[in-house]
C-alpha cells in the first residue's frame, strides 16, 4: 500500500496548438482535485522543435505553479510523436528530486486523489488499456505474432509475460498498459531503459496492421517493467478511464469510479456531450469544464501554417517507416498513402 509519504513529480508534454488548453486543464485539475498530490511539482515540457507556446498559455502555467521546460531533444525520429514522452523523461531526469515521476497525457483530468500511483512496495504502476485495440489474447490471436516480435525486441521470454484483464470487455490479454498515465520510481533507471527500448522497437521496424508504429510506446511499457524485474502494480479501472463514451457504453456506476479521466478528443469535437455526461457522475468537474468551454487552438494563422508545414515534413519519414514495418510472418507491408 502507498505510505502517503512518497512524492511524485507530474510530467506532461505540451506543444503549440491543441495541446495548450488541454495541458492547462490537466494542471488545474491536479491543483483542484489531487488531494495530497495537489501541490506536487508539475513540469509541462515542450519536447521537440516547434512554434513557441502562446503568451497566455505560459502565463497561466506560471499562475498554476507549473514549470514550462523547452527541451531540445535529438531530432532523430521526431516524426513519432509518442517518442516525446520517453525522450522528455530522460532529459528531465537530472533535475528530478522526488522519489517518483508520474507521466500524464495532456487529454487527462484528475478527478480525485490518485493514491495508487505511488507505493512503498512497488516500483512501477500503470493501468490496463480500455479496449485492447492491439492487445493479444495469446497464441492463435491474429496479432500475437506481432506481440512476439515486440517481446523478442525487448528481450524477455514469452513465458515471462503474464496475462492482464483489460477493463472494457474483461478479456485476458498479454501484459499491456496504457501509456496515458504511468508512474515509476526514479532510482530504478526506468526512463533510460524505456527510451532505449522504444528506439530499438522502431529500429526493428515493428508495428501492427492498420496502426503500424502508433502503439509502440504502450506495447513496450509493461514489457520494460518485466525486463527490469520491477515490482509493478496494475492500477484500478478508474485510473485511466476513457470517459468520452455514452452511458450505454460506460454505465454511470463505472463512470463514477473514474479518478483519472481520459477524455481523448471530446473537448475539441463534442464538448457539450462530455459536459452532460460528466454532469451525472462528476458534477463539480462538469461545471468547472463547462465554464471554460471547449478546447480552442490558440495559435495565430501563421503559427498554424508553420505547424502544418512541420506535420507534412514529419509525415515523409513516417510514411517511409511504415513501408518497412514487419508484420505477421516477417513480411513487410506498405503503408497506405
Amino acid at each position: 500500500m502507498a505510505s502517503g509519504r512518497s512524492e511524485t513529480t507530474f510530467v506532461c508534454c505540451i506543444e503549440a496548438g491543441p495541446l495548450e488548453p488541454l495541458s492547462l486543464r490537466l494542471a488545474e485539475s491536479i491543483r483542484r482535485h489531487a488531494g495530497r498530490f495537489s501541490q506536487a511539482r508539475i513540469i509541462a515540457c515542450q519536447p521537440r522543435f516547434g512554434a513557441p507556446l502562446a503568451k497566455a498559455t505560459r502565463a497561466r502555467l506560471e499562475e498554476l505553479g507549473a514549470e514550462h521546460v523547452w527541451l531540445h531533444r535529438p531530432r532523430r525520429r521526431d516524426w513519432y510523436h509518442y517518442l516525446n514522452k520517453a525522450e522528455a523523461l530522460v532529459q528531465l531526469q537530472p533535475g528530478i528530486t522526488t522519489d517518483w515521476v508520474t507521466f500524464l497525457d495532456s487529454d487527462i483530468l484528475i478527478g480525485g486523489e490518485p493514491g495508487e500511483i505511488v507505493g512503498d512496495d512497488i516500483d512501477f504502476a500503470a493501468a490496463a488499456p480500455d479496449d485492447g485495440i492491439v492487445g493479444s489474447t495469446g497464441p492463435g490471436h491474429p496479432l500475437d505474432a506481432m506481440w512476439l516480435r515486440y517481446i523478442a525486441s525487448v528481450g524477455v521470454s514469452p513465458e515471462r509475460v503474464p496475462m492482464i484483464e483489460e477493463y472494457n470487455t474483461r478479456k485476458e490479454i498479454r501484459l499491456y498498459f496504457n501509456s496515458g498515465l504511468f508512474s515509476y520510481r526514479v532510482s530504478t533507471g526506468f526512463a533510460d531503459v524505456y527510451r532505449d527500448t522504444v528506439h530499438k522497437a522502431l529500429t526493428d521496424q515493428l508495428g501492427f496492421p492498420y496502426h503500424f508504429e502508433h502503439y509502440t510506446d504502450q506495447v513496450v511499457l509493461g514489457l520494460v517493467a518485466l525486463k527490469m524485474d520491477l515490482r509493478w502494480r496494475r492500477l484500478s479501472y478508474g485510473y485511466n478511464l476513457a470517459v468520452d463514451r455514452s452511458a450505454t457504453e460506460l454505465p454511470d456506476d463505472l463512470m463514477r469510479q473514474a479518478v483519472v479521466l481520459h477524455y481523448h478528443k471530446a473537448l475539441e469535437r463534442n464538448p457539450q456531450s462530455l459536459f452532460e455526461r460528466l454532469g451525472v457522475t462528476h458534477p463539480q468537474i462538469a461545471a468547472w469544464l463547462a465554464e471554460m468551454g471547449g478546447a480552442v487552438d490558440p495559435r495565430s494563422l501563421p503559427a498554424k501554417a508553420f505547424g502544418e508545414a512541420l506535420r507534412v515534413a514529419r509525415g515523409v519519414p513516417r510514411k517511409l517507416y511504415r513501408r518497412g514495418v514487419r508484420l505477421q510472418g516477417g513480411e513487410k507491408r506498405s503503408a497506405a498513402a
